[in-house]
């Protein structure tokens, strides 16, 4: 099973950034996790993984497919309202 490690909730965006509604709110990241080793922080927002566009934790928990385990995919997030992208490495559970 692919491993991020962090905890989230969704959260509306404000006038529907990154072309969709909501996104995901980072409000915990395991240390040493995948999350924590790519640079993901508290507060950021998921708004996608690789081609995926991540609105929900249902949507993040289809997006961790297993065969992403041990490659490095995009996470793109919000972060103080900018749109970044991160490189990190999904691990596995």
């Amino acid at each position: 099973r692919a491993y991020f490690g962090m905890t989230s909730q969704p959260v509306p965006l404000p006038d529907a950034e990154a072309g969709q509604q909501t996104g995901l709110l980072v409000v915990g990241v395991e240390p040493e996790s995948p999350a924590a080793v790519g640079g993901l922080m508290v507060g950021d927002i998921v708004v996608g993984i690789g081609d995926d566009i991540i609105r929900d934790t249902d949507d993040l928990r289809d997006a961790l497919s297993p065969d992403l385990v041990g490659k490095t995919t995009s996470i793109r997030i919000l972060r103080g309202g900018v749109a970044r992208s991160l490189d990190v490495t999904i691990g596995e559970l």
